[in-house]
């Protein structure tokens, strides 16, 4: 009777077998959802870094153009929409026009064959970017203009948002 016993103390009855499976597959299971969690955390970290990135470059854009008008002798926010009207404005547009969103809608951006994000070319991204404008009087004199850049880009769970709101102010002549 004692060899009996002793041989059959020497596997592992089914019931350890099943808790170890269990244990191994929870851990597996706790594994593979951290993975997936960092996975999705870095996508979102790095299109909330292009985001960042696209309207920053939204805000140079309306400052560039200001600058120019400023050197060309011109109104320093001549072409630029003023009315807080949503608009766009494309980096790779020679003439650096801007364009009202039409119904206060804008379009997504395109990612172009060179890596450049436009309005023009290239495969449609998920981000999108409005720019907006309004004049701020001091005094009664304009001499300054609140910008506001926001960077629109959805994921499988929610929309996210990056908005930039800073002023600007006439070079030339605080008279204008």
């Amino acid at each position: 009777m004692r060899q009996k016993n002793k041989h059959f103390r020497r596997g592992f009855t089914l019931v350890e077998a099943l808790v170890s499976i269990t244990i191994l597959a929870m851990t597996i299971a706790f594994v593979l959802n951290v993975l997936t969690n960092s996975f999705l955390y870095a996508r979102y970290a790095g299109d909330q870094v292009t985001a960042t990135f696209l309207a920053e470059e939204g805000f140079e854009l309306v400052e560039n153009t200001r600058a120019l008008n400023v050197q060309a002798g011109s109104f320093w926010l001549s072409s630029i929409p003023e009315t807080g009207s949503k608009f766009t404005a494309d980096p790779l547009d020679p003439r650096g026009t801007f364009t009202l969103c039409p119904g206060g809608v804008c379009p997504a951006l395109n990612l172009d064959s060179s890596g450049d994000f436009t309005y023009h070319a290239g495969t449609p991204t998920y981000f999108y970017r409005e720019i907006s404008v309004m004049s701020v009087a001091n005094d009664g004199i304009a001499n300054e203009a609140a910008v506001t850049v926001t960077v629109y880009w959805p994921d499988s769970s929610r929309a996210h948002h990056v908005t930039f709101t800073n002023h600007i102010f006439s070079w030339n002549d605080f008279s204008h």
